[in-house]
């Protein structure tokens, strides 16, 4: 298997050294890097390093991002005998990973992967149980390494599917290397359940953290763009009245516009190129998507968006429709001409989006992991190339005055009860940039006297009625 001499960047070549020298005295590593700072090239040199010419099983969540993986380890100099194996659902959807032989038989996987010489097995999460059968009962040899990207997916209960990639007694292996941004982390204390559990910081389980890299310091380095978490709020009365009698308005329609009206607004003041939207719901991704050129065309002329491009994408889109969208985007380079893209549990995680000026959370995300993985689309920049803006669309009531108006430029989130993902909560893996201010607390005054009660009146109205007598002592 060659390895050609790629070029690395400083920080990868601290870690591919770090990772070499833990896994020489250590049958398992991990390395934590933020989103976007070359973990996978770090992964394809250690194995270079490590194993030239040896057996080794890559894992990764998706087939997608198993065919960005195949991409960049070629690219990255790691060539030789090559199989991906995904599940016979996964083999309908995309019929080739980057031209290999691809299987869903733990017989044929056998077949393919020789006990001698050099091979790579590409894995999904998903056809693990392909791996698991094939050295059970078809004699598939161990590995000299095994690679977990995206290693998060695997702690949690071990009694699920994709925890067996720890244990030698279902895919034996002589070393492991754990790759991931978000490591999840188990509180003992917290977690009441009897059910063992995967936590990140067991070493047993994941060896010792041979490298690490947080978002703050890579931003500090310049590999990836600073960012600036923004809340817009739609505040000018008119414009929510339009809103509300607007064609398709009600509570779904009027929460859709407002948040497309916010994403325009941002785009005209920020002058944003490309911004990525995250739904939950495929059919919420397509209405953003194809009622926004409607929309920016009903507002006022200096907010349109000349040249708007404007598509959605998700699970349900074929492997070969995904990529022509994403090319398209990715593409789309003129600076007069925003392009928006909606997507729906697609682009989440690991996928590479270059050059996203800013990411829009159309629903709440509560999770830390989620929000983290969500926001790194938007800081694969160009090391030193800006800033990039996760947003929060937020519209009051209609029939609501705000306090205040806003200032121009609204950096505080949504308050913390509130389930926006504007902030992400703290974890060991995210250290705040600056410690945190707590909120001041608010005063409660205590009334002068009670209210009276009010009862539904048989005409509508409501009439008084006095409070209960108190209970003489």
């Amino acid at each position: 298997m060659q390895s050609t001499a790629i070029e690395l960047r400083p920080h990868q070549k601290e870690a591919v050294t770090a990772a070499v020298k833990t896994l020489r005295t250590h049958p398992r590593a991990s390395v934590i890097a933020a989103c976007g700072t070359g973990k996978t090239l770090i992964a394809a040199r250690t194995t270079a390093r490590l194993t030239p010419r040896g057996r080794v099983l890559v894992l990764v969540p998706t087939l997608d991002l198993l065919s960005q993986t195949v991409r960049s380890w070629h690219t990255a100099g790691h060539k030789g005998p090559a199989v991906a194996v995904c599940s016979a659902r996964q083999a309908m959807e995309h019929p080739s990973a980057g031209n290999l032989p691809m299987t869903t038989k733990p017989a044929e996987l056998s077949e393919l992967a020789p006990p001698t010489g050099p091979v790579t097995v590409y894995a999904t999460y998903a056809s693990l149980p392909t791996v698991i059968a094939a050295h059970r009962d078809h004699h598939l040899q161990p590995w000299d390494l095994v690679v977990v990207d995206e290693a998060h997916r695997t702690a949690g209960r071990l009694g699920k599917a994709w925890a067996g990639i720890h244990h030698d007694d279902q895919v034996p292996a002589t070393r492991r290397l754990y790759l991931t941004a978000t490591p999840r982390i188990w509180d003992p204390d917290t977690d009441h359940s009897d059910t063992p559990v995967a936590s990140m910081d067991d070493e047993t389980l994941f060896g010792p953290v041979a490298w690490r890299l947080t978002l703050s310091d890579a931003i500090d380095l310049g590999l990836l763009a600073d960012y600036q978490i923004l809340v817009p709020v739609i505040q000018n009365t008119d414009l929510r009245d339009w809103l509300a009698t607007s064609p398709g308005a009600g509570a779904d329609g009027l929460r859709l516009a407002g948040h497309q009206v916010a994403v325009l607004r941002a785009i005209h003041d920020h002058q944003l190129r490309r911004v990525l939207t995250f739904h939950h719901r495929v059919q919420d991704a397509r209405a953003f998507a194809t009622t926004l050129p409607d929309t920016a065309a009903a507002l006022p002329t200096h907010l349109q968006p000349e040249g708007l491009w404007s598509q959605w994408i998700s699970g349900t889109h074929p492997p070969r429709t995904r990529r022509r969208i994403l090319l398209d985007f990715a593409t789309h380079t003129h600076p007069e001409q925003p392009a928006v893209l909606s997507n729906a549990r697609v682009l989440g995680e690991g996928i590479d989006v270059p050059a996203i000026d800013a990411v829009v959370f159309a629903d709440p995300k509560n999770s830390p992991v989620d929000t983290v993985q969500a926001v790194g689309r938007a800081l694969r920049q160009t090391p030193g190339a800006g800033k990039s803006h996760p947003r929060r669309p937020r519209l009051p009531h209609p029939r609501r005055r705000p306090r205040r108006p806003p200032r121009r430029r609204r950096l505080h989130p949504p308050v913390a009860h509130r389930p926006s993902p504007a902030r992400p909560r703290r974890t060991p893996h995210r250290p705040p940039r600056r410690p945190p201010h707590p909120p001041p607390h608010p005063r409660i005054r205590r009334p002068r006297r009670l209210a009276p009660l009010r009862t539904p009146h048989p005409a509508g109205r409501s009439s008084p009625r006095p409070h209960p007598a108190r209970p003489q002592p």
